[in-house]
């Protein structure tokens, strides 16, 4: 009897055990969806970088993100959009600044370094 008891308990605790974790998915699920829903604009790439050892994005918003040893591929340049950016840049006389104090003349950037120079989207209204 004892045997049947503790069995039953057992069943029991791992039935509602799987319940939790059910539920904790789907929290973690919704959670994710209003994160992504938050960002009200798509930030957009106005210069990036490319060589041997990877990619460089700098972002529209002053963002830039890394994607080290990465390919220059459409779906690697969509997969920039959404990494964490690692640092801040701004531009002022024509020179791009990074926070950490790099600068690079705009007028310097080379095709055979850089993909997107100083792009900007016209707006069409």
């Amino acid at each position: 009897m004892k045997n049947i008891t503790v069995i039953l308990l057992i069943f029991v605790v791992s039935i509602l055990s799987c319940e939790n974790n059910q539920t904790s998915k789907k929290t973690s699920e919704t959670i994710t969806v209003e994160k992504k829903s938050e960002t009200p604009k798509e930030k957009r790439l106005q210069f990036l970088f490319y060589a041997n050892g990877g990619l460089i994005g700098y972002f529209d918003d002053g963002t830039i993100v890394g994607c080290p040893r990465c390919e220059l591929t459409d779906e690697v340049v969509e997969i920039l959009k959404d990494r964490e950016p690692h640092s801040k840049f701004k531009i002022i006389d024509n020179v791009l600044i990074s926070e950490q104090g790099d600068t690079i003349p705009i007028d310097s950037m080379r095709n055979n370094e850089w993909a997107i120079v100083n792009y900007k989207e016209n707006d069409r209204q």
